[in-house]
């Protein structure tokens, strides 16, 4: 999946199947303009899910005591140029938080074009395996990488431009959300629901 700028798209329609919880912007114009200004300003975190693994996820999320990692992306701004994981066929809806709310201090955030496989290089300790730490930035440094159109050369590791008219790969925050002990969230405040 492509993310489509979300400059040309219009409220209410850009998002008609938007599906809000946890929140009090009850109108679907609100709902959608506060969405686009999250992708505007880099504080979208997009979870593409595979059609089969939906209820799994939505399972994880409602779980008591259920804290888990996930990996998710941050768009860059305006959300346009960046291919999202997954396809559209097998991928066709996803989850989007709002950055601003959730606690990434102990994400592992790796920049566009770096192939993390953290399926593989993550410990079920929540450890990286196989060099994967190595070339891991900060929150900061990928939204600058972001702004810059800045992705990771498959041969030498380096950053460096993504070219005109080209799409950058997905970038990689792997975080911990879900319930803890008691029912407390960790998965931030507003969780939006909306199909690509």
């Amino acid at each position: 999946a492509v993310l489509l700028g979300t400059h040309a798209l219009q409220p209410p329609k850009c998002f008609d199947s938007l599906k809000c919880s946890e929140s009090s912007e009850t109108s679907p114009v609100r709902s959608s303009t506060r969405l686009v200004d999250l992708f505007d300003d880099q504080l979208a975190l997009v979870k593409s899910v595979r059609n089969t693994d939906w209820l799994e996820l939505i399972r994880k999320l409602n779980g008591d005591g259920n804290v888990f990692r996930t990996s998710v992306s941050l768009p860059p701004p305006g959300a346009v140029k960046m291919r999202l994981f997954g396809e559209p066929r097998t991928n066709c809806a996803g989850l989007v938080w709002d950055r601003s709310q959730v606690d990434l201090s102990e994400a592992y955030i790796w920049p566009s074009g770096y192939v993390a496989k953290t399926e593989f290089n993550l410990t079920h300790k929540g450890e990286l395996v196989n060099g994967r730490s190595s070339a891991l930035v900060t929150i900061d440094r990928l939204v600058e990488c972001n702004r810059r159109g800045l992705t990771t050369n498959a041969e030498t590791g380096e950053l460096q431009e993504v070219a005109d008219g080209a799409t950058m790969n997905f970038n990689e925050i792997n975080w911990r959300l879900g319930r803890g002990p008691g029912g407390s969230s960790t998965t931030g405040r507003r969780v939006v629901m909306t199909g690509w």
